[in-house]
């Protein structure tokens, strides 16, 4: 559930979002909102399933959208602003 939500929030929030500080937030609240989620979820059908690969996978996946979130900024500004305009 994170991991499909980074692939699809976290760079068009980079791109779309008027600054790269708004789109990180919103990509990280809604990141605060699923992991806790997803973690009770996997607790609740098997607790075993819930061990140091698990965090290693959570923190790969943070990485990877802090990456996007990045890439999604950076071609806004090579674009020239485009989503600004799209935004106002």
């Amino acid at each position: 559930m994170v991991q499909i939500a980074t692939l699809l929030l976290a760079g068009p929030l980079g791109y779309f979002c008027q600054s790269r500080k708004k789109g990180l937030v919103i990509w990280l609240l809604a990141l605060a909102v699923l992991l806790p989620i997803q973690t009770l979820w996997i607790l609740s059908d098997s607790p075993d399933d819930v061990n140091v690969g698990y965090w290693v996978i959570q923190a790969l996946t943070l990485a990877v959208g802090l990456g996007l979130n990045a890439l999604g900024a950076r071609l806004r500004q090579r674009r020239g602003g485009v989503a600004d305009a799209v935004a106002s």
